[in-house]
């Protein structure tokens, strides 16, 4: 099955977000299939909670049944004590891990998301720890131009 095209999703945050949980974040997402299972996509919020204004660029794997993919923007998106969020061009962000399924009923696919950071000493990575975690899912919207084999 050819999942190439153009998507929207959103993304929800979880409890690890405390004040913020249940907020959203709306995206687009084009996947380009690189051979049989695998996918290279591209990403852009559009709107809510915690746009980042710079691309982020997935890879990941998909079936039938089954979604996997990471994704990391070109920019790093933080937020002050006051709640106020700031971009750091200078570093890429960490990377944003999805796992997820096809819902055939509802046409989407639909799973959950986490988010590690490294944490490093003198440069030397020490640990990985998992900050925050949520919901997402999205849906097809179009094929790709010169896409003849659609969804």
């Amino acid at each position: 099955m050819n999942r190439a095209g153009f998507y929207k999703g959103t993304l929800t945050y979880g409890k690890s977000y405390r004040q913020f949980q249940g907020k959203e974040l709306n995206f687009d997402f084009m996947i380009m299939k690189t051979d049989e299972n695998n996918f290279n996509a591209m990403s852009r919020d559009l709107d809510g909670f915690g746009v980042n204004s710079s691309d982020a660029f997935a890879r990941g794997f998909f079936n039938d049944q089954f979604i996997v993919f990471k994704k990391r923007y070109d920019s790093t998106l933080q937020m002050s004590k006051n709640g106020d969020f700031f971009e750091d061009s200078s570093r890429k962000s960490p990377e944003v891990h999805y796992f997820g399924t096809y819902n055939a009923e509802q046409e989407e696919f639909e799973g959950t998301w986490k988010v590690k950071f490294e944490v490093k000493v003198f440069g030397k990575k020490i640990f990985k720890i998992t900050h925050g975690r949520g919901a997402w899912r999205m849906w097809y919207e179009k094929p790709l131009p010169d896409d003849d084999l659609g969804r």
